[in-house]
């Protein structure tokens, strides 16, 4: 739920160092997430981020642009979308 995401969002910003080599951010749940609350979640991990698999359906095209201008720190991008 998104209710859920703000304390990740904090929490990830303040780890900086901590010894957390990588983050995931895998979503396979039906819920819909605002896009706004995605985009800050996978900037905050920053460059903890390993691996993010989404289903953009529910973002939209404006999600892909901020994707394609900003880019992403990953190593892998799983990225399911009808809007492709």
């Amino acid at each position: 739920m998104d209710v859920d995401v703000p304390p990740l969002i904090e929490t990830f910003s303040l780890m900086g160092s901590y010894e957390i080599d990588a983050i995931d951010i895998i979503n396979e749940s039906p819920c819909v997430l605002k896009r706004e609350n995605v985009m800050s979640l996978m900037r905050a991990a920053n460059q903890k981020l390993r691996v993010v698999d989404i289903n953009d359906s529910y973002f939209g095209k404006d999600f892909l642009r901020d994707l394609s201008y900003n880019g992403l720190m990953c190593q892998v991008l799983n990225l399911r979308s009808s809007h492709i």
